[in-house]
C-alpha cells in the first residue's frame, strides 16, 4: 500500500466485509481452523430428528463440519460409544428401517442446511441419553474496525499480509503491493495450515485383520 495512505469510510465498509469474506473462505478448511468445540446435548426418548443451529432444538452456533460423534450413556460413570457420521445423502438412504426407537444410536446424518441443521439419528435411543459432538469453530468476524478479536499466534500476519493482497486486487489504482508481499502472505498462511494440520489415526478394517497365528493377515502374504 502507500505510505500513509489512510482508507477512505466508504473504503472501510469494503474492506471489512471482504475481510469476512476472506475468513469465511478460511473457515472451510479445517487446517486454518485451530479449535474444536465439544457440545453434549440431551436427547428426548425415540425422537429421530433435531434442529442445530440458533433457536433450534440445540440451541448453538451452527456448526461448519462435526469431527466426532458420541452417545452418552446413562450410567455413573458415563459410557461413551461412538457413532458415525454420515455425509453422504446415498448412505444415509440406504437405511431401510430408519425408525427404530429404544436403542443407542450407531449413525447421525447431519443436512448441514443453513441456518438450522437438520441431524438425524439411527436407531432412536430412549430417554436419558445425551449425544456429544465435536465441531469445527470458525473464526470469529468483524463488524467494526474497532474491534477486538483474540487469536492464536501467527493468524494476525497471515490477516495483515493475506488482507493486503486483496485490498490491492481491489483498489489497483491506489495500491502497490512491495515487493515479497505475495510469498509473505502465501508463507503466512502455510505456517497457520501446518500448525493445524492434524495427522488422522489410521486403522485396519477388522475384516481385513484376522489374525493367524502370531498375527498377520493375509494383507502380509499369510507369513506365520
Amino acid at each position: 500500500m502507500r505510505p500513509n495512505w489512510i482508507p477512505s469510510t466508504d473504503q472501510y465498509t469494503e474492506i471489512i466485509p471482504a475481510l469476512n469474506r476472506m475468513l469465511g473462505s478460511w473457515n472451510c478448511d479445517g487446517w486454518k481452523i485451530f479449535t474444536s468445540k465439544i457440545e453434549t446435548f440431551p436427547l428426548t426418548s425415540g425422537v429421530k430428528t433435531y434442529t442445530i443451529g440458533p433457536g433450534g432444538a440445540f440451541n448453538t452456533v451452527r456448526p461448519l463440519y462435526y469431527n466426532l460423534a458420541n452417545i452418552l450413556y446413562p450410567t455413573s460413570p458415563v459410557v461413551r460409544k461412538p457413532v458415525q457420521i454420515l455425509y453422504n445423502d446415498e448412505e444415509w438412504a440406504s437405511i431401510t428401517v430408519q425408525d427404530i426407537p429404544g436403542a443407542p444410536s450407531w449413525y447421525m446424518y447431519p443436512d448441514m442446511a443453513n441456518p438450522l441443521t437438520t441431524i438425524y439419528l439411527y436407531p432412536q435411543p430412549p430417554a436419558g441419553y445425551t449425544l456429544e459432538i465435536y465441531t469445527w469453530q470458525a473464526t470469529a468476524a468483524f463488524v467494526l474496525i474497532s474491534d477486538t478479536v483474540v487469536l492464536p499466534p501467527g493468524y494476525e500476519e497471515a490477516i495483515v499480509w493475506n488482507l493486503g493482497v486483496r485490498m490491492a486486487a481491489m483498489y489497483p489504482h491506489q495500491s502497490k503491493l512491495a515487493p515479497g508481499a505475495e510469498k509473505l502472505a502465501q508463507k503466512s498462511l502455510r505456517a497457520i495450515t501446518t500448525l493445524n494440520m492434524r495427522t488422522p489415526a489410521l486403522h485396519t478394517d477388522p475384516s481385513l485383520a484376522r489374525e493367524w497365528g502370531n498375527g498377520y493377515g493375509w494383507l502380509d502374504g499369510g507369513i506365520r
